[in-house]
């Protein structure tokens, strides 16, 4: 499958990323990113929003939100929003990523859907936010002692 931008709906800017919204929908993004060895912090953020024709009841239909290695492994699966959640509003995510410091990743976002109803999920402002330790140079004195 294939995520379109969209204008409508967004959170900000002039358009989000729309995935779903057709039946048996299997909608993949990522981003790659190398995050550096030595951070303080490493946030990402992004906003959600869901529109079903589902019930509210049973998951058929869901975003799932991960983080890989360089080569597509997984790493960590952060969230997993489907059918039963809020819908037609704009949620924020946000998830620390700093124990993968040092590492090549792929931010991955994956949408799948069943035959039945149509769900589509939008994704907007999608950020990492790295606060790099700052490199500290300490001189220490040096004592010399002459001969005596």
């Amino acid at each position: 499958g294939l995520a379109f931008p969209t204008d409508d709906p967004r959170y900000s800017g002039q358009f989000s990323a729309w995935t779903g919204g057709y039946r048996n929908a299997d909608d993949r993004l990522y981003q790659s990113i190398t995050l550096p060895q030595f951070v303080s912090s490493a946030t990402l953020n992004y906003w959600w929003n869901m529109h079903t024709t589902d019930d509210e009841v049973t998951a058929y239909d869901a975003l799932t939100v991960t983080v890989r290695d360089g080569q597509g492994g997984l790493l960590q699966k952060l969230e997993m929003i489907d059918n039963t959640g809020l819908r037609n509003t704009w949620v924020q995510s946000a998830y620390d990523l700093s124990s993968l410091a040092g590492q090549d990743l792929r931010v991955h976002f994956r949408c799948t859907g069943n035959s039945q109803y149509v769900t589509s999920f939008f994704l907007d402002d999608v950020s990492l936010t790295v606060c790099q330790l700052p490199t500290v140079v300490v001189y220490l004195p040096l004592v010399m002692q002459f001969g005596q």
